[in-house]
């Protein structure tokens, strides 16, 4: 081949043929749906299991060298852009400060844990599918929280709206104790960040056939919560499962979210995340039962 006046080779194995599905980089391109407006990308697996051997061999270590932290976080950034959601953005936050300290890393098993889910999630994520702009109007998400008594009552709440249809849905309800346990297993007494965080995941889990595949706008108002599902990570131990739940959902859904804090008084969720539903209700919001059951994921 020659292009203005240089001559470019090219090894047999590169001439491949035309074809509705081919390699680029470690991911795989699939064209097979493109006449319906959707293009497919997932990682090649010989990529993945290759991740896997990376995996293995460092959770089987006691330490580890920085430059082998480094390579793991480098892969998974790069096979998490080919799935939905920051599924390995969790591992890679937590590698990064880890690696901070010194150039050989002791391997406690949190951080174990943390990167075997990441792992788990890449394993299991559907393509990404890359569609062409539908023009549908993005979906409005209203949670809020509220502790309450020291931490002894905590309740939540969200609202759902879809501007196309005018579907109006809302639910209110305490935090089941099996989490609340959890939050002051340490003694901690102020549960508000978690109490935000929680209906994120449970309206999630609640409407996710109405959310799959949709653009939505969510309006938070505590910033410590907001600023977790933005980053996809939290130094807080106790937000560290509804954020791996959370990335499970987004991979699942494959919905385009975009996080942004609301005023308190303006929170359209204040009053059900308080149990009380009355005005909500005066205005064509019909209310249902949250979903606990996250099993599913």
């Amino acid at each position: 081949m020659r292009l203005l006046g240089w001559r470019i080779s090219m090894s047999e194995d590169k001439r491949s043929p035309f074809s509705e599905e081919f390699n680029l980089l470690g991911a795989v391109v699939d064209l097979t749906k493109a006449a319906a407006g959707s293009i497919a990308v997932h990682n090649k697996p010989s990529r993945i299991d290759d991740l896997k051997a990376l995996v293995q061999s460092i959770c089987e270590s006691e330490t580890v060298a920085l430059s082998t932290l480094e390579t793991l976080k480098g892969r998974l950034l790069y096979a998490a852009g080919h799935t939905f959601g920051r599924c390995s953005q969790l591992a890679i936050q937590l590698i990064s400060r880890v690696s901070r300290r010194d150039p050989l890393v002791l391997m406690e098993e949190p951080l174990k844990e943390v990167i075997r889910q990441a792992l788990s999630c890449l394993v299991n994520a559907k393509p990404r599918m890359v569609a062409a702009w539908s023009g549908r109007l993005p979906l409005i998400l209203f949670t809020d929280g509220a502790c309450e008594d020291e931490g002894r009552s905590v309740t939540h709440g969200a609202t759902y709206y879809d501007p196309e249809d005018g579907t109006a849905l809302m639910f209110g309800d305490y935090v089941p104790d099996v989490w609340t346990e959890k939050w002051r297993a340490e003694g901690k007494k102020q549960l508000i960040c978690q109490a935000e965080l929680f209906p994120i995941i449970i309206a999630k889990n609640t409407w996710r056939d109405l959310l799959c595949g949709r653009a939505i706008l969510w309006f938070i108002d505590n910033n410590s919560s907001l600023a977790a599902v933005i980053r996809s990570y939290s130094p807080v131990l106790e937000n560290y499962e509804m954020l791996v739940i959370n990335a499970w959902l987004d991979v699942e859904l494959q919905a385009l979210h975009w996080y942004s804090r609301v005023p308190s008084k303006s929170n359209l969720s204040d009053d059900p995340s308080r149990l009380q539903f009355s005005e909500l209700e005066a205005k064509g919001f019909k209310r249902c039962s949250p979903l606990y059951d996250l099993t599913r994921r």
